[in-house]
């Protein structure tokens, strides 16, 4: 700000050196009828700026010995169009203690202003301006990269140039701060940086997005299995920028959006940094603790499309520390833990998702006044899998078989792993992963069509295991299940290993012949040869015994 007021130090200088009636320089008036222009330099779209004449008078230039112009002064000084008749009288108080007479005229006001209290001022007139500006526009022109406006048509005079009030509020883009310039033909530069904002979402790190460079596994997608913990992480970064000092505060409000099936669970962490030596980590705000903290919304579910919103305002980032420089980049993250339900979208097969979680951020753009701006949006994606299993009867072709029981287990290499908790929902039949792992699972049972669906399954290797298995058939072998998927923020990619639709079976049992058959014969054949022989051994003992005696 400092530099957009250099035009006002110099006019100031120049007016104090009319009214010691002193000058060592040549000074030219130019012409009253003469019409002056200001150039807004500034490349980005749907600004409208508006000129407001606060002096006015005989515009002079001063030239050194070599007849190179060294200053511009503005002579004759009254009000401008541009401030309202009826509060003149209460801008001539401007900087006066109370009780102090005003100034005198609006000479004496131009001149007591120095570069100390000219952002004061700047602020004092702007609540006295015309409902009309003396000049406007709203029309860009000029190439990319060196695109401009220009306030044509104006009197020489004093002016303030701003953005129109609220002609910027909820868009991504921020309200230049008060330029106050010397008419002639002048180019001003403003300078206003608007934040980003940026959300990721974690997985595995051997799992994650395949654009993502990020070795914790930080990306835009992830796969998770319904019920387990994960993490997104939102980041506002807001650019250096001097015109932040302007500012009597700086907001900045995460606007967060899930969609079906992704559910909120808590906020992990909120950190600062950037306004001051060290990292801030704010506190949630409760009551009348911790008063610049983080205010958290209640999350809000619609009813008809299960989108569910909420929001995280920190209210005054410069209240963070007395020492906090506002005017320094600084960086906003927020990571919070979220987990999906069984209202989660599940995937067979390659393919889009609609889990999605997308934020946009609110911030302070106004250095003059109240408003704010809001960045696009920003979405990441959540991956999940269903893997259908069919148990047949004696072959793949067989068949349904029905009752058959089974646990699913995670695999680790070659060795079996802890089994994977499951539950079952009645609404659409397929079992998935409990929350609290620690507790029992359901046993999974083929239904009439000898189907078992798991779904909500997080990408890697599992183990299928028959624990009850219908009577006359034999136990199965293990079945190993294999999800393998690479994803980007546009969709799942299946590997060709994965075995996303499994047929299972089971054999029938070996069983003995029943009566009639030439095996019953041959048992009773021997049976009855085992009685002759053992008749005969017997009959042959009796008679030695009779023999001897």
């Amino acid at each position: 700000m400092k530099k957009l007021f250099k035009a006002l130090t110099a006019l100031l200088a120049a007016v104090a050196m009319l009214f010691a009636g002193g000058g060592v320089f040549a000074s030219t008036a130019m012409a009253d009828t003469t019409k002056y222009s200001i150039t807004i330099n500034n490349n980005k779209p749907n600004h409208t700026y508006e000129a407001y004449q606060i002096f006015k008078g005989t515009l002079s230039e001063t030239k050194d010995a070599a007849g190179n112009i060294t200053s511009t002064t503005l002579s004759n000084i009254d009000w401008g169009s541009g401030v309202k008749e009826s509060d003149r009288d209460e801008l001539l108080g401007f900087g006066k203690a109370e009780g102090e007479k005003p100034y005198a005229s609006v000479a004496e006001l131009a001149a007591s202003l120095n570069d100390s209290n000219a952002k004061a001022f700047a602020d004092a007139v702007s609540q006295y301006l015309t409902d009309t500006p003396t000049g406007s526009t709203s029309t860009q022109t000029g190439n990319e990269g060196s695109k401009k406006y220009v306030i044509n048509n104006l009197e020489a005079g004093y002016y303030l140039v701003q953005d129109k009030s609220k002609s910027l509020d909820g868009k991504d883009d921020a309200y230049t701060s008060f330029i106050m310039r010397i008419v002639e033909d002048v180019t001003v530069d403003p300078k206003s940086s608007v934040p980003s904002v940026d959300k990721k979402v974690q997985d595995e790190a051997v799992d994650k997005d395949t654009n993502s460079n990020d070795e914790n596994g930080w990306g835009d997608s992830a796969d998770h299995a319904i019920n387990e913990p994960f993490q997104f992480k939102l980041t506002a970064t807001i650019p250096a920028d001097e015109d932040r000092a302007d500012c009597e505060s700086y907001m900045v409000k995460f606007n967060d959006t899930m969609s079906k099936g992704v559910a909120f669970d808590q906020i992990d962490s909120v950190t600062v940094s950037g306004g001051t030596d060290e990292a801030i980590t704010v506190p949630e705000k409760k009551g009348n603790e911790n008063p610049n903290g983080y205010v958290k919304s209640d999350v809000a579910t619609d009813a008809e499309t299960g989108i569910s919103t909420w929001s995280l305002t920190i209210e005054d980032l410069k209240k963070l520390d007395p020492k906090f420089d506002i005017t320094k980049a600084i960086t906003v993250t927020v990571i919070y833990t979220a987990h999906l339900t069984t209202d989660a979208y599940v995937q067979n097969q390659s393919g889009a998702t609609t889990n999605k979680n997308t934020v946009n951020l609110e911030y302070s753009n106004n250095p003059n006044a109240d408003g704010t701006g809001k960045t696009p949006d920003h979405t990441v994606y959540v991956y999940s899998f269903q893997v259908n299993n069919t148990k047949h009867k004696d072959s793949e072709q067989g068949d349904a078989l029905a009752g058959a029981g089974f646990r699913l287990y995670l695999k680790n290499g070659d060795t079996t792993g802890a089994e994977v908790k499951l539950a079952k929902d009645d609404a659409d039949g397929c079992y998935y992963p409990i929350a609290d792992q620690t507790k029992d699972g359901v046993e999974m049972t083929s239904d009439d069509n000898g189907q078992f669906n798991i779904k909500g399954l997080d990408a890697g290797s599992y183990v299928i295991k028959e624990t009850t298995t219908p009577a006359g058939y034999n136990t199965m072998a293990d079945h190993p299940i294999t999800i393998g998927a690479t994803h980007t923020s546009e969709q799942a990619t299946l590997t060709k290993e994965s075995t996303m639709n499994n047929n299972m079976v089971n054999k029938p049992g070996s069983s003995l012949p029943s009566t009639g058959g030439m095996g019953t014969m041959i048992l009773y054949a021997a049976g009855i040869a085992v009685v002759v022989f053992a008749g005969l051994g017997l009959a042959v003992t009796l008679r030695k015994r009779q023999s001897r005696r």
